[in-house]
C-alpha cells in the first residue's frame, strides 16, 4: 500500500505543477501587450540609468 500512496501524492503533485504552468502561460497570453510594454520601459530605463541605482525599488 505504501508504493500506491506516493504514487497518488507524486501523480497530485504533477498535477499541481501542470495547473501552475497552465496558469502561467494564460496570464502570459492575456498579458502580452503589457509584458512588451514592460521590457520596452526597462530597455529604456536601463538606457538612462544602466546601474539603476537611481531607480525605486519595485515590487
Amino acid at each position: 500500500m505504501h508504493d500506491s500512496d506516493r504514487t497518488l501524492h507524486l501523480v497530485k503533485q504533477m498535477m499541481q505543477e501542470r495547473q501552475r504552468e497552465a496558469a502561467i502561460e494564460a496570464m502570459r497570453a492575456r498579458h502580452s501587450r503589457s509584458g512588451l510594454l514592460s521590457n520596452f520601459l526597462r530597455r529604456l530605463a536601463d538606457r538612462l540609468d544602466p546601474t539603476g541605482q537611481d531607480r525605486g525599488e519595485l515590487s
